[in-house]
């Protein structure tokens, strides 16, 4: 049944929400409803209405993880940094960034087994 202002009665909508983008954002979105044949707000409901949501699930082990990577990858971009600086590199530094990526395998080894384990 309609009411003279919506197609539907069923199709009430009375929640308003704000959203503040980047101009690359923006482009993106006002593009993509285009290309659906859409209007923006119809376009993001779709994609609310049939998104499956972004997994929550080890947020702690993943800023973790992130954290020893970006401390591992620090370390062995030092060392290349030192390297180009001083022209030549020594065989204690080659070993260095062998050991540092070993230590980032590690980690991922332990990070792959906690996902599992919590899985199953």
């Amino acid at each position: 049944m309609t009411n003279g202002k919506r197609k539907y009665l069923s199709c009430k909508k009375d929640c308003h929400v704000s959203l503040k983008l980047s101009e690359e954002d923006f482009m993106k979105l006002e593009s993509d409803a285009k290309s659906a044949g859409m209007d923006r707000s119809k376009y993001l409901r779709a994609l609310i209405q049939n998104a499956k949501g972004i997994d929550p699930t080890f947020v702690a082990d993943r800023a973790q993880l992130i954290r020893n990577v970006s401390g591992v990858s620090n370390n062995v971009n030092q060392m290349a940094h030192l390297a180009n600086a001083q022209g030549q590199i020594y065989f204690s530094a080659i070993e260095e960034v062998r050991q540092e990526v070993v230590k980032l395998q590690d980690i991922l080894k332990e990070v792959l087994d906690v996902w599992q384990l919590r899985k199953s």
